[in-house]
């Protein structure tokens, strides 16, 4: 498989450290990025809003009473 994530630093005399720091912040994103994850998987999901429930209860209605007509 081909690394698309290739980078050349030329005639930059520190390279390596601007590398070293690119892929410290980028590890530091995806750590931060998982640990929100993992936090709203904690608190399960979200409860639906009031007037969603009104929606989905009218949505409902609708469909048995679409059911008992055929």
């Amino acid at each position: 498989m081909q690394n698309l994530h290739t980078a050349f630093f030329r005639g930059i005399d520190n390279a390596n450290h601007v590398r070293e720091l690119i892929q410290d912040r980028l590890r530091h994103l995806k750590d931060s990025v998982l640990r929100d994850r993992e936090a709203l998987a904690a608190r399960g999901p979200a409860s639906p809003s009031p007037a969603l429930l009104v929606k989905l209860r009218e949505v409902r209605a609708e469909t048995t009473a679409l059911r008992e007509a055929l």
